[in-house]
């Protein structure tokens, strides 16, 4: 049977689970409950540019515990994915707050950095999604380098070619390239699901509006969690409601209907 998105799905012993390509972006998550894992530094993610963790190949078995009883779940309400594609028409709004080295560049170079529309490139990866678009040029007194400084998921590079690199999860923890601003957190994982080819813009807010921005996203987050409901299949009974419906509603004499 096929499986929409956003519910939950109960496997037996020799069910395979298959999963297509996705559309409009470049990134699919599949959740496995209680899938059980080496650890490593006390973590059980994987690094896969370095190799650290645990890269899966074919082949591998995992052992998982028994599914839980409760029944497969889904979100009554599924989100929206609106706002993850940009166009040529309509570039996504990506809110950035600029700095910390926005004096690297020339006035004309940080005017059309939020007046241009860029691309995401195919040479995007977890380390860092590079985009194509209007070349930024750095004040020849200051130059395209710096001491290298800390740097943090949502950063935004300007190398010495003037093309913008926003730094994500696998990114590095310092770098010598000056940042022109860093996106903000609410919106850097739509960012960086991104497929190549999509265009983005950027728009300037204050450290405030980002921090309100956050909480903004953590509430929705919460409240998109409990939303989560016992899963309905077509064709199938709503146990949960038949259970809960008042299925009988009252007694009549069969001699007597009046």
């Amino acid at each position: 049977r096929v499986l929409e998105s956003w519910r939950s799905a109960t496997l037996a012993p020799g069910e395979q689970l298959r999963c297509g390509m996705t559309r409009g972006a470049r990134v699919a998550y599949v959740a496995v409950a209680g899938l059980a894992v080496p650890t490593l530094l006390g973590s059980a993610s994987t690094y896969a540019r370095a190799g650290f963790g645990n890269l899966l190949a074919a082949g591998d078995v995992f052992s998982v515990p028994p599914a839980e009883g409760r029944g497969e779940r889904m979100l009554a309400v599924p989100p929206t994915m609106a706002g993850t594609i940009g166009s040529a028409t309509a570039p996504l709004p990506v809110r950035v707050v600029p700095g910390p080295q926005a004096d690297y560049f020339e006035d004309t170079a940080l005017a059309a950095f939020f007046a241009s529309a860029y691309r995401v490139t195919a040479e995007s990866d977890r380390m860092g999604m590079r985009l194509d678009g209007t070349t930024l040029t750095h004040r020849p007194e200051k130059g395209a380098d710096i001491a290298s400084d800390a740097t943090v998921p949502g950063s935004i590079q300007v190398p010495g070619n003037g093309k913008p690199i926003v730094l994500l999860n696998d990114g590095q923890t310092a770098g010598g390239y000056p940042k022109i601003a860093t996106v903000i957190s609410a919106d850097l994982p739509r960012l960086a699901a991104l497929p190549a080819g999509a265009a983005i813009c950027f728009q300037a807010v204050s450290v405030a509006a980002a921090e309100a921005a956050a909480r903004t996203a953590e509430y929705e987050l919460q409240a998109l969690a409990a939303l989560l409901a016992p899963a309905v299949v077509a064709g199938e009974l709503d146990l949960d409601a038949l259970y809960a419906g008042n299925l009988l509603s009252g007694m009549v004499n069969a001699t007597c209907p009046d």
